[in-house]
């Protein structure tokens, strides 16, 4: 966007370009309005791409929306912007692939920062704009102007989504919930927490707003002890981003650049399924790898573990993954919410500064895509958003979390990024230990009894929401008292029924076949085929290379606390494997 707006010369590989020899042909493009009782609802916009080249391959179809022509003063955008995209099938050379992509009616809008409040703020605007489609924004092939008569404004009520029914995680008694299926209803999860709230004492709540912290299990990030006499079975939460963080053998993955290179939806769900399985083979409950910032600049030294610099491309890649990362019962924990692209410690403390719009535009849309596809975790993150840090950002943590995109999982700090009192700011949970947010700091912040009930019964009410729908609480029985009180059933041991998947790495090596499959494909998906102009490929024996850098030598999967422990043994170096082919 920045280099279209600018006007610079482009990159040598454009946005979207892929790993290919051929060239692709666009032809025969149409738009139809959607609308329904007279409001617009977006466009299909369908085109035909043939493959003009000699030799097989992929084209990655991108539909770009121009500029409005009338936008409120002091509203910034770009002359064009990503609004869907398509990758083709394997087309052999003159074939053909008619593609049809839905502009929605958010990717029409613009954040109206001009306007109060936060539930009517997306906006669609009156005027002109073309819809261009094309191999790059920099190569737009085709395009056909659109008239909006109205100033549609769109609250977008696409809240989170309400699962009838969720997958049951781990393994009780020797069978996998996962493989039967086994569901329980919204109705019976409410219940079971409402059960736990009525009976659960103050010192066990206490138990969820903060946790232990790395390596309190084996090759864990963290952990929360349950309520084992209730049935609530304990969490254990593991890092990312190149595969599960653990002390057994769990797969490499490609880095997360390259992931969204991909351009591809279901190839990324797959890609969270490697997580989620991998997860819950060895007994994970929450997956901490899923980076929904976006890529600010180059040099950022987490980089590697974001999708990339385009929201809606994010967005999209975001929605994929937390639906299979979730669909194995592990509970995706998306970070580092929101504007983290500066700093990636929490001695920093940056202040990020950042306009309304900008934030919403830019900086928010991977999340909210997670969020809406079901996410049951958040992370917050370590910097301040113009003078506010993330953890007591109430507009981050409230009006937008919870208002706006109508999100019920949990909220978690980042390991030693809570700042101060959190509990009615927006923090349900506290890491790597329970300090600022502890009891005796609720009863001196929040001195109404009533007051401070509700508020601690809301943040564990928002983690057990996550744990219900993703088959924790399956364990809890429940029943009325003589008072007519809702409670838990309480039977000391019943969460040793549950045989978590950790006793040894079969489990786990099971799995790694089609895992090993899954990132492979990942990464010839996100590759690009450099230009052998030069002829320098193949090299021939006897010829000196130079390998520079610690990875030449060392199979390290990512870096410091956030690589996957378990990965190096299986791998070969790239100096072996080089030095093998050339002697």
């Amino acid at each position: 966007r920045l280099y279209d707006a600018l006007g610079v010369e482009q990159p040598r590989y454009d946005f979207g370009y892929g790993l290919s020899y051929t060239t692709f042909a666009y032809s025969d493009m149409t738009v139809e309005e959607k609308a329904e009782d007279g409001e617009l609802l977006g466009y299909d916009v369908t085109f035909k791409v043939t493959n003009t080249g000699d030799v097989a391959g992929r084209e990655v179809a991108e539909l770009y929306m121009g500029k409005a022509s009338n936008l409120p003063e002091g509203i910034q955008s770009a002359p064009v912007q990503l609004a869907g995209f398509h990758k083709t099938a394997l087309l052999e050379p003159g074939k053909s692939e008619t593609v049809t992509i839905h502009v929605s009616q958010r990717a029409l809008s613009y954040w109206n920062q001009n306007l109060t409040d936060v539930l009517d703020k997306w906006t669609i605007a009156e005027g002109n704009r073309t819809i261009y489609v094309g191999a790059a924004s920099d190569n737009l092939i085709l395009s056909k102007e659109v008239e909006i008569a109205d100033p549609t404004k769109t609250t977008f009520p696409e809240y989170y989504t309400q699962y009838e029914e969720v997958p049951r995680s781990g393994v009780m008694v020797g069978t996998d919930y996962v493989a039967l299926g086994l569901k329980m209803t919204d109705e019976e999860i409410d219940e079971k927490i409402e059960a736990l709230l009525n009976t659960m004492t103050d010192a066990e709540k206490a138990t969820y707003l903060g946790g232990g912290g790395t390596g309190t299990v084996y090759g864990n990030a963290g952990d929360l002890p349950g309520t084992a006499r209730l049935g609530v079975p304990e969490v254990r939460m593991h890092d990312g981003p190149s595969g599960v963080l653990s002390l057994w053998p769990t797969t490499n993955t490609p880095n997360r650049q390259m992931a969204a290179a991909t351009w591809d939806e279901d190839l990324i769900e797959r890609y969270g399924e490697v997580y989620g399985s991998e997860g819950k083979a060895i007994g994970e409950n929450f997956q901490l790898g899923s980076q929904f910032d976006i890529t600010r600049t180059a040099e950022f030294g987490r980089a590697k573990d974001q999708m990339g610099e385009d929201p809606f491309l994010l967005s999209k890649l975001a929605a994929a993954e937390t639906k299979g990362m979730q669909s194995n019962g592990v509970i995706a924990v998306g970070k580092h919410y929101a504007a983290f692209a500066q700093d990636a410690s929490p001695a920093g403390k940056k202040d990020v500064i950042v306009s309304e719009q900008a934030l919403h535009e830019l900086y928010l849309p991977g999340f909210e895509g997670a969020v809406k596809a079901g996410m049951l975790g958040l992370m917050s993150s370590y910097n301040s958003i113009n003078g506010t840090f993330a953890s007591s950002n109430t507009y981050l943590q409230l009006d937008v979390l919870r208002d706006l995109w109508g999100y019920k999982g949990f909220t978690i700090t980042d390991w030693g990024g809570n700042d101060g009192f959190t509990l009615q700011k927006g923090t349900d949970i506290e890491m790597p230990s329970l300090s600022n947010n502890k009891l005796a700091n609720a009863e001196k912040n929040i001195p109404d009894e009533a007051e401070r009930k509700a508020a601690i019964d809301n943040a564990v009410g928002h983690v057990l929401y996550a744990l219900g729908h993703t088959g924790y609480l399956y364990l809890v029985e429940t029943y009325t008292d003589e008072n007519g009180v809702l409670k838990a059933k309480e039977e000391p041991g019943r969460t040793a029924r549950i045989k978590l998947y950790a006793d040894s790495d079969t489990a786990v090596l099971a799995l790694q076949e089609e895992n090993n499959q899954i990132v492979q494909e990942v990464a010839e998906g996100g590759g690009v085929l450099l230009e052998n102009k030069d002829k320098t490929l193949p090299l021939n024996k006897g010829e000196k290379v130079a390998m520079i850098g610690v990875g030449a030598k060392y199979t390290q999967s990512g870096t410091g606390g956030e690589r996957s422990y378990g990965v190096g043994y299986m791998m070969d170096s790239p100096y072996d494997t080089l030095k093998g082919i050339l002697g």
